[in-house]
């Protein structure tokens, strides 16, 4: 008797978790707002470089079509109102260029236009570069006794505005490269009457290379200070002062192909607010993507009408030598 109950008790069970369950199961239908697509405008402009815009058009959540580059638009340029010309596509960069390099004070506007889409424009000022003072290095060694090389950039904010800094690294040094229509030619054997060859198809060179360069800050500026391509800081916790910028790196990962040494250039740009925001903004997106529990980021955009950046730059570049401990097999 006592086993018929429990076989009773049993089928019950998985009955009642079978009714549970699909009591539980309700379809939701979100109402997802079907919104037109919009021109998209991506662009850093600075007085050391001719002026480069990427053109493309923004995608519904929905839409499984691939992003496409615009390559038939309207792009205007104007300088503090007064136009300048048309930014003419070309297709081996995808960007819309023109040969016109922007100056220091003066504001620019991009208007872009295309039959499809609602017309844009976005704007930003060439803010004045501000050299640093010093630039110090110190090598220390990590917990795994790696060599680390310390640099710290001293610089003085200017005082009762915002201003907004943008730090990147890029490093050149001797690279090894495969050239397969390379021809060399080896004498073999020279006689009075003969003289025999070799002719070899490919083969490898020496040249310099400019790369970026991955490093870390422990700034109190920064959220996230680890393997970084570029920083960005405000001046909101020193306006006025003088500030440090400390940051490190392995110089294990700056040795290529043997070489003994290498330059480090040391990009110090101030930058537009807009940009400064973007950067932070889209620096967020990054680092939640792929997370279900993260708050929605939403990039910051300056574009009227549209998406994307228009951001200013204006960089002083400083450059110090690295030599390793350890020689290279490069010959000049």
């Amino acid at each position: 008797m006592k086993t018929s109950i429990f076989k009773y008790i049993f089928l019950f069970s998985i009955l009642a978790s079978l009714i549970f369950s699909i009591a539980c199961e309700k379809t939701i239908d979100i109402d997802i707002e079907d919104s037109k697509p919009k021109i998209v405008l991506n662009a850093e402009i600075n007085p050391d470089s001719t002026i480069k815009v990427h053109i493309s058009r923004s995608r519904h959540i929905l839409d499984i079509a691939n992003l496409s580059t615009l390559n038939d638009a309207e792009v205007k340029l104007y300088e503090d109102e007064t136009f300048i010309g048309n930014l003419i596509y070309d297709a081996s960069i995808s960007c819309y260029c023109i040969n016109y390099k922007p100056k220091q004070g003066k504001n620019y506007k991009f208007v872009v236009s295309h039959q499809q889409f609602e017309t844009i424009n976005a704007s930003a000022k060439i803010l004045e570069k501000i050299k640093p003072i010093s630039i110090d290095t110190s090598r220390s060694f990590g917990q795994y006794g790696e060599e680390i090389l310390n640099a710290s950039i001293r610089f003085k904010d200017p005082g009762n505005e915002k201003n907004y800094y943008m730090l990147k690294l890029r490093y050149k040094y001797k690279a090894e490269i495969w050239d397969p229509d390379l021809i060399t030619i080896d004498t073999i054997y020279e006689g009075p009457d003969t003289t025999i060859i070799d002719i070899t198809q490919g083969g490898y060179y020496y040249a310099d290379v400019i790369d970026p360069m991955y490093f870390s800050s422990n700034d109190l500026n920064l959220e996230d200070g680890d393997y970084l391509r570029s920083l960005v800081i405000s001046d909101e916790l020193f306006d006025g002062k003088e500030y440090q910028l400390k940051i490190n790196f392995d110089e294990n990962s700056v040795y290529y192909y043997g070489s003994d040494s290498c330059t480090i250039y040391i990009d110090f740009h101030t930058i537009s607010q807009d940009y400064y925001k973007y950067l932070r903004s889209e620096k967020k997106y990054q680092n939640s993507s792929g997370d279900p529990f993260s708050e929605p980021v939403m990039v910051f955009t300056n574009v009227e009408n549209g998406l994307g950046i228009l951001g200013s730059a204006h960089a002083h570049t400083d450059s110090i030598i690295i030599t390793g401990r350890y020689g290279g097999h490069y010959d000049e």
